[in-house]
């Protein structure tokens, strides 16, 4: 227990800004117990909206303010939070409440099964198939929820460049081992004469041998599932005021200016102090982060400002199919026009 309080209070003397010298390593403030804290408010990002910002931020921010934190991988219920023991959950000395990250999104009750029902690309089908789960009267359901998405454009391209560009480190550094293996499945999407040369393939290196307009289609047969279900979250929870939804954009435009929004929702600024909060968000900011904060791990998703995108764009919007998709996805998260032109 001695070196336990020592580690504590250490923890308390040390300035914010000092702490953005190295990657930062929750696990050196962990304090030994079983309790779990009432949830204070949570935070629902899904595949390519800013999910690795959010977790590293907020892994951060916790200890500082006295808050354990929970990442659960999801999807999961509002009343029902996966056991404790299964889930990443931080639990931090003197902590009073918990703050919950989200991965994928809240469960939904399915009157069909999209997977197996739904063709791929028939996006009325999976919109209608599935609804958020309906919750009894629980604290947990009441808790400030932040909700982001993110233009399905721009996360189809994002998850591409990144699966394609950074697959191999990945594999090499322990980091989803399903891109280094074969996906013959997800290659369904393309005649025969082309699937049948990298169904054998590990995955990364199929979509680097493929044109640009095949590999999206076979990139979005493996996210679709999880981006219909975004945008089914999106139109469950409009209205409700415990939810403020947010775009990803939005923190590309003005990051600050959200990231005020997110805190204030979430009631952390009467807590604890904007200026405060925002000390540890601005070190994350993607335009200016700062040099060491941001994991390796992090930044082999961030594909902003490495890539020309535009031709990806304009694969999309040239293919009947996927533009289809991507303009009944981007309406219903309110996108108005997911691509930046028109026919």
């Amino acid at each position: 227990m001695a070196i336990l309080l020592l580690i504590y209070s250490f923890r308390e003397k040390m300035p914010m800004a000092a702490q953005k010298d190295a990657v930062f390593d929750p696990t050196r403030f962990l304090f030994e117990t079983d309790e779990e804290k009432p949830v204070m408010g949570f935070l629902v990002t899904h595949h390519k909206t800013g999910t690795m910002m959010f977790q590293e931020m907020f892994q951060r921010l916790c200890p500082l303010f006295k808050l354990d934190f929970q990442q659960v991988r999801g999807p999961t219920r509002w009343d029902r939070l996966a056991d404790a023991s299964n889930e990443r959950y931080f639990r931090f000395a003197n902590s009073t409440q918990r703050m919950v990250t989200v991965m994928q999104g809240f469960d939904e009750h399915c009157s069909v099964d999209p997977n197996s029902k739904c063709d791929r690309f028939d996006a009325g089908c999976w919109m209608r198939g599935c609804s958020l789960i309906k919750m009894g009267k629980n604290p947990d359901e009441f808790q400030p929820t932040v909700h982001v998405v993110r233009n399905p454009v721009e996360i189809l391209i994002s998850a591409y460049l990144y699966h394609n560009n950074s697959g191999q480190w990945m594999v090499e550094n322990g980091h989803e081992a399903w891109l280094g293996e074969p996906k013959p499945d997800a290659l369904t999407v393309l005649d025969s004469s082309i699937s049948s040369k990298y169904k054998n393939m590990p995955f990364y290196k199929a979509l680097q041998g493929l044109d640009d307009k095949d590999a999206l289609k076979v990139e979005f047969n493996v996210l679709a599932s999880g981006m219909y279900r975004a945008a089914r979250l999106y139109q469950s929870l409009q209205e409700k005021p415990y939810v403020l939804q947010m775009h990803f954009e939005d923190f590309k435009a003005d990051y600050a200016g959200s990231m005020q929004k997110v805190f204030a929702h979430l009631k952390m600024d009467t807590m604890f102090g904007m200026e405060k909060l925002m000390e540890v968000a601005n070190l994350f900011d993607p335009k200016a982060v700062v040099s060491g904060v941001r994991s390796r791990l992090t930044d082999s998703h961030v594909t902003e400002g490495k890539y020309d995108k535009e031709p990806l764009r304009k694969a999309m919007f040239d293919d009947p199919t996927l533009n289809a998709v991507m303009l009944t996805l981007g309406t219903s998260q309110g996108y108005e026009k997911p691509f930046p032109y028109s026919k």
